[in-house]
């Protein structure tokens, strides 16, 4: 099967991020690519889905299967393909960007990017998206085209490692996990040493990977997601602070409410008054 549309120019000409093409093979023997530089004057994105192929870099083949995807810079030389025997289903996407959006994700595009990534149900909804919006292509469509372009970036920004590394992202799924049983009961007495008994690491080494992963140690992120909670039970309940405070893990009033403006620079009461009025 081999789908590649070509999508219209946007009429809007500040799009910070606009698909030129986008692309779905499966099965399909003859997906060979040798550019040379300058050839493509857009960023090239691969997402393989299945099967297997190669990248040729710097005169090394390295091997491409379910999992892996490249980006290739504007400009670049491309070399890339499908194996034969077991031809990749593969997704792919031309795309136009302006540069200081990759500075500020702290993404080095001056050379290509070879990766591994987790999510390949949600690439292939995202691209079913995209296919789609653009079978019945509208001008109103394209502020919801360029979303889906972020979309898609900052889920591989944020689960996936470079070729040459391994084992973050199984370090990744699992300190997500974590965070998210955090979100979901901030009034669960949390401790740092139940959570790293959780992730199968010693003390120190959960300490030190919740705090590469999540940019937050692990204590100040149960406080964060309490103080989220209590922000939407004194908004939505006619709870006191102190069955709020209750309600998501503080065991004294006093403390909830020195954490509280801490984090806000409101007390409880005139954040609830602030927030009513409005």
């Amino acid at each position: 099967m081999r789908r590649n549309i070509i999508i219209p120019p946007p009429t809007f000409k500040h799009h910070i991020l606009y698909p030129v093409g986008i692309g779905h093979y499966y099965d399909f023997v003859n997906h060979h690519e040798n550019r040379a530089s300058s050839i493509l004057t857009e960023y090239n994105l691969h997402l393989v889905l299945g099967g297997k192929g190669y990248i040729i870099h710097e005169g090394e083949k390295i091997e491409m299967n379910g999992g892996c995807g490249f980006l290739y810079t504007r400009g670049a030389k491309q070399h890339y393909g499908t194996d034969q025997d077991d031809p990749w289903e593969v997704c792919f996407i031309h795309f136009t960007a302006i540069t200081p959006l990759f500075s500020i994700w702290k993404l080095d595009l001056s050379e290509n990017w070879f990766f591994r990534f987790t999510g390949i149900r949600q690439v292939q909804q995202i691209f079913s998206s995209m296919f789609e919006l653009t079978d019945t292509f509208k001008m109103g469509n394209e502020p919801h085209l360029a979303a889906l372009v972020y979309e898609l970036l900052l889920l591989l920004i944020q689960n996936s490692e470079p070729l040459k590394k391994t084992n973050t992202l199984d370090q990744m799924g699992m300190i997500r996990q974590i965070a998210d049983s955090i979100h979901d009961k901030p009034e669960f007495m949390w401790t740092t040493a139940y959570l790293a008994e959780m992730s199968g690491y010693s003390l120190y080494h959960f300490i030190r990977i919740f705090h590469k992963i999540m940019g937050i140690k692990p204590n100040e992120y149960v406080k964060e997601c309490r103080i989220a909670a209590a922000k939407n039970l004194l908004i939505s309940s006619e709870m006191t602070v102190y069955e709020v405070a209750e309600q998501t893990g503080f065991s004294q009033t006093s403390y909830f409410i020195k954490v509280f403006k801490e984090h806000t620079g409101l007390s409880p009461k005139v954040f609830r008054e602030m927030y009513r009025l409005a």
